[in-house]
């Protein structure tokens, strides 16, 4: 994913469950996540979900 690119998303979650999808603007770049977690209501990403979208922005 080039440096600078804008991202559209949208991320939920409930106890237990934490989702998210995400698409550059003109489509070449998609990815979506659904995982078990058991804080998908805290304030900051469980580290599972930071782990899969680093990998997915190739940031790690």
């Amino acid at each position: 994913m080039p440096t600078g690119q804008v991202l559209w998303g949208k991320s939920g979650g409930r106890y237990g469950y934490s989702t998210a999808i995400a698409s550059s603007r003109d489509g070449r770049f998609r990815a979506g996540y659904s995982v078990t977690s058991t804080d998908a209501k805290g304030e900051e990403q469980p580290p599972v979900t930071q782990a899969i979208i680093g990998a997915a922005l190739a940031l790690g």
